[in-house]
Formats: C-alpha cells, structure tokens, sequence
C-alpha cells in the first residue's frame, strides 16, 4: 500500500487516480492522510502501508526527525519520501536532504508542479514502465547568459555533430518561445510544423511519441537528427504551463534515445525552468563581455537557479565570440571560469562571416563545410559523447575495390622506383 501524507487536494487527488493508470502487474492501493497522527497510527496497526511520501508543510526539522524515527520504529522496511517545498529557506532544505541521504530516504526539490512530483515519486518506487518514461534516454539543455551570443548555434551544431557522430535518434526540441529563430537559420522561413500547433495536444495530455516525431524535421544529410522548431506566436508564449513542458519533455524521452533542448535566456518562463529542472546535462553559453556572463548570470543563476535548487557548478560551460589573439586588459577564458563557478568544456571563435551566413539562411552549409566552427563544435560533441556514454558509429570499412586499386597503385610505383634505378 502507497501513503501520501498532505493537504494539498489537487495532489490527494492525483494520488487516488494513479490505480486507475497504473499497469496490472503493479496494481496496488493509494491512499492518502491529511495528518501525521492518523499515519502513524495506520502504520502502527499493520495496516499494509510500505511505501509513504510526506509533506514537509507539517513539520519543523527537529519534529520531521522525530516523526520520521518513530515511523520507522513500528515498520523498520517502510520506504520514505519527502516532499520540500519553499516554506524552509535554502539552507535548511539543504539539513533536510543530508538527513535523507542518511537515512536512505528519497525526496523531491521545492517548486516542482504536482505532475512532476507524481512522476518523481514513481521514480523512487520504480513503479513506471520503461516505455512511459523513455527508459534510458538523456536530455542536454543548452542557455545562453543572455540574447544573441550563438545559444542556437552552439546547441543546433553540437546536436548535428552528435548526429553525425552517434547511433542514437536524436530529437532537437526548440523551447525558445518568444524568439526563435532556427527555421530562418536553416532557410525554411515556413516551417511546416512548429511548438504552437502542438499546444492543444499538449494540454490535454493526447500527445504521443509517433506524433511528436511526425511534427518533427528531419535534417538532410543526418536522417537520425528530428527538429521540432520553436514557438511562432509570441504573443502566446505564457500560454504554455509548467505541466505542458514537462510532458512534452517526457514524451520527447520516449520518442528520441537522445533529446537536446535550447531554451531562452531569461528564466521567468515554463520552458526554461522545467528544462532544467529535468536535464541530465546542462550547457550555459556566454561570452567574455563581463556584462554577459557577471550581470545576467548572477541575476538568473545564482539568485533564482538556488532557489529552485539548480547549482551553478551543475553547468558545463561553453563560451562563444572568443578572440585568436587576446589583447591587454581583456579578459581570459579564466577568468570567466572562475567567475561562474563552471567547468570550461569548449569554445568557440568569433568569425567574421557567420552572421552573415546565418541570415542567408545558409547554417547548415556553415556547420556541414570545411568551416574552422565545425572542428570547434566537433570537440564539444566528442565531450558530450564520452561523458555520457554515448554509441558512436562504426568506422567505415573501404571497399574492397578501393583497396584493390590503392594497392595496385603501390605496386606500380613501386616497379616504376625499380626500372628507374635499374635504367641508372
């Protein structure tokens, strides 16, 4: 039996109704308690309860433990999860989860919505098929510090070289939703399928991973990479909630072994913030220009990303429009990397020609050429793929002809070397 410990009615709710969508070989009872005492006590009578999730809306730290020591005194093998939330400041969060981790208790971060939530708790009891949850999928999200640094031309040539690359099926999913600009990029100024057309399937939850991956762009050249290019509308960006993106994110995990999302810089949208709340990598583009990478990342990162538990050193970082040659009183890659507090993972130069590239819509020609960005990009990818395991592709095996033909050119040289010393 499955306890849930809360007052919140929505998520009580959403508790019951899980026996309904639960497969039969986990069929089980839900329950749900409104007070601590009337918990204890069912625990306490043998009631059958093995798994119970708590609100830590009822409790101080010093009452939490005590609570926690007394339930497991009446049932030593009852399974715990905590579920934070904002009453409690930062650091008092963090005492809390050190006490989980001590105790073997699983728990969920402050300002996760209630679907969230639900399928972080599925998680901890692994009471979730592999095909709901897109068993063994990975989710890279890229932002930039702030607008117009080359977020999209960092995430965009990182995911095509890892196309390039790996075995995997790749999905490109573009969360920028007041200004993206991958379609001009690319040439295709009216895409055929974009993130607005796909929001009433959204919010009603009838999105499926075949319809996800027919709303998504194959790219030439690279049938393994789908683009799902970002929202046309603007003006509705603040239409999409929180609970939209996060399942349109685990749709995307079901449907692609490899999901690489690009989001907006600023971080007060649904998109940004469930993004990099589920990410298994998280990749923060920025320049040099202390304005970039002091101002906008102490605004966003460290005052709101603490908040929702995102730490700074949970970024890789990439920086974009580097000089070849440093001049005096500029600053250093180090210098930024110290700053931030993120580990330096690649760079990339300015070059005068990309802009212009880009607005012909030529990227792909950018990225596909013998360009220097492509090697730049290149070594980015290779990172990405020894640090997450991924599946590179085999290299290719020469035909037999076209080694027949190299060796036969030996050969003749070879003859040819001979009679030439021979005639001398």
């Amino acid at each position: 039996m499955l306890a849930l410990l809360s007052s919140d009615e929505s998520l009580n709710h959403l508790w019951l109704s899980q026996r309904e969508q639960s497969p039969p070989e986990l069929e089980t009872s839900f329950v749900v308690y409104t007070e601590p005492h009337e918990l204890l006590t069912a625990v306490e009578r043998g009631g059958g309860i093995d798994y119970a999730v708590l609100s830590d809306r009822y409790f101080d730290y010093g009452a939490f433990c005590e609570y926690t020591e007394a339930l497991r005194e009446r049932q030593p093998s009852l399974k715990l999860s905590v579920m934070l939330s904002d009453r409690h400041d930062r650091l008092v969060n963090e005492r809390w989860m050190k006490t989980c981790l001590a105790n073997g208790f699983n728990w969920i971060s402050p300002h996760r919505t209630r679907d969230m939530i639900l399928q972080q708790l599925a998680e901890h009891r692994g009471a979730v098929r592999s095909a709901d949850m897109g068993s063994g999928s990975k989710m890279l999200v890229f932002i930039g510090s702030t607008p117009n640094i080359g977020t999209t031309l960092t995430a965009f040539g990182t995911a095509l070289r890892l196309a390039h690359e790996t075995i995997h099926r790749i999905g490109y999913i573009c969360l920028n939703l007041k200004s993206s600009k991958l379609h001009r990029y690319i040439g295709n100024d009216k895409p055929a399928f974009t993130l607005d057309q796909l929001r009433a399937e959204l919010r009603s939850r009838s999105l499926t991973s075949e319809r996800l991956q027919k709303a998504c762009e194959s790219i030439r050249g690279n049938p393994n990479l789908h683009v799902l290019y970002g929202n046309m509308l603007r003006e509705q960006s603040e239409y999409f909630m929180p609970e939209d993106i996060e399942f349109l994110l685990r749709v995307a995990r079901g449907a692609f072994e490899l999901v690489i999302v690009e989001v907006g810089a600023y971080w007060d949208n649904a998109a940004t913030l469930c993004s990099l709340l589920g990410a298994d990598g998280r990749y923060w583009v920025t320049t040099k220009e202390i304005a970039h990478f002091q101002e906008d990342t102490n605004r966003w990162l460290f005052n709101l990303g603490s908040t929702f538990g995102i730490a700074p050193s949970s970024f890789d970082l990439i920086v974009t429009q580097t000089d070849k040659q440093e001049g005096s009183g500029q600053l250093s890659l180090k210098d930024v990397r110290l700053e931030t507090g993120m580990q330096l993972v690649g760079q990339i130069h300015r070059y005068p020609y990309v802009g212009s590239l880009l607005n012909q819509g030529k990227l792909l020609e950018l990225l596909t050429g013998r360009q220097p960005i492509r090697q730049e990009l290149a070594r980015i990818a290779d990172g990405v793929i020894r640090y997450h395991q991924l599946t590179r592709k085999p290299e290719p095996v020469p035909e037999a002809s076209t080694v027949r033909k190299w060796m036969a050119g030996m050969n003749s040289l070879r003859l040819r070397g001979k009679a030439t010393k021979w005639e001398a």
